[in-house]
């Protein structure tokens, strides 16, 4: 059991989600934050470690220093307002960028075509698509969500799912196209138009207009 202790000889548990140096793919759910939050204020104190303010003036956060959500690290922890909380997160982290989609060349409503996405993990999607569809027709759906996530730099899911909806919308540049295994009820992603062609030319073609179009 990992314990940290103070000189008064209180004992607190340090959670086991926070790590020394191992990286994990998923963020903090609520009791992990609940957990995080007692151990910090046990080991620096229930106040804004940039600040110094304490509740009730403020309300606290468990912050990650470098900004990523995924690294649990000790040194990589701290509590701090909201406030300082957003001053020490880079300018625009968590700005998000609309993507209009184009539509059978109808320009639909905004509320229907609205995509939410954090464009600096499209390039990496798309690099690794292409170096995929190289050698293989299709892949399940849910796999494709999972590794992309991983590939593209810990993005989320939902991220992924988001870009993926894109990738295989009514747009005639959109390079895939996403279907069910009636049989097993499996969702499967394959490349547009069902040739069955993976070589490096057709599967670059594919995807160069779409580039052209959502990436410059």
């Amino acid at each position: 059991m990992k314990t940290i202790r103070r000189v008064t000889a209180d004992i607190m548990k340090i959670p086991d989600c926070i790590s020394f140096d191992r990286l994990r793919n998923s963020r903090l759910n609520k009791r992990e934050l609940d957990e995080v939050y007692k151990y910090l204020v046990f080991r620096d104190g229930e106040k804004c470690s940039h600040c110094g303010m304490s509740p009730p003036f403020i309300k606290l956060e468990v912050h990650h220093i470098d900004g990523s959500k995924f690294r649990h690290f000790h040194k990589n922890l701290e509590l701090t307002c909201h406030k300082c909380n957003c001053k020490s997160n880079p300018k625009g982290w968590k700005k998000k960028l609309t993507v209009s989609l184009p539509l059978s060349g109808v320009q639909p409503s905004p509320e229907e075509t609205k995509l939410y996405l954090k464009k600096k993990y499209l390039p990496g999607l798309l690099n690794y698509l292409e170096e995929y569809f190289h050698n293989n027709e299709m892949i399940v759906y849910e796999n494709l969500i999972t590794v992309a996530a991983f590939k593209c730099g810990m993005a989320s899911k939902k991220t992924m799912r988001e870009y993926i909806e894109l990738l295989s919308c009514e747009d005639a540049d959109a390079p895939l196209l996403k279907f069910n295994d009636n049989r097993t009820g499996v969702a499967y992603i394959s490349l547009r138009g069902g040739s069955g062609d993976t070589s490096p030319d057709y599967v670059s073609k594919l995807f160069k207009e779409f580039r052209k179009k959502y990436c410059s």
